[in-house]
């Protein structure tokens, strides 16, 4: 087969092989530069991972089963990294 690989299969043509690569050093460079900053970050003490502290713990509350209003509020507050929903 005189035309195999195909120069479109292959991305031969020199442009395309130069735009391809550039836009893969972008993207390494993007990932580079985000893992750098975070552990940057990380040995300052910035960014410290753990999960959540209760800033504000919820009250105790009674709830009779028989009751027909199926809903019970607990109002808390935690903080935590990342930040708990």
């Amino acid at each position: 087969v005189e035309n195999w690989p195909p120069i479109e299969a292959t991305g031969s043509h020199p442009q395309t092989r130069s735009l391809f690569v550039c836009q893969e050093l972008k993207i390494m460079l993007v990932w580079t530069s985000v893992v750098l900053l975070l552990h940057a970050g990380y040995l300052r003490g910035d960014i410290a991972f753990h999960g959540p502290v209760f800033i504000r713990e919820p009250n105790n509350i009674v709830f009779p089963v028989g009751n027909e209003d199926r809903k019970v509020v607990l109002n808390c507050e935690a903080r935590g990294t990342p930040v708990p929903q």
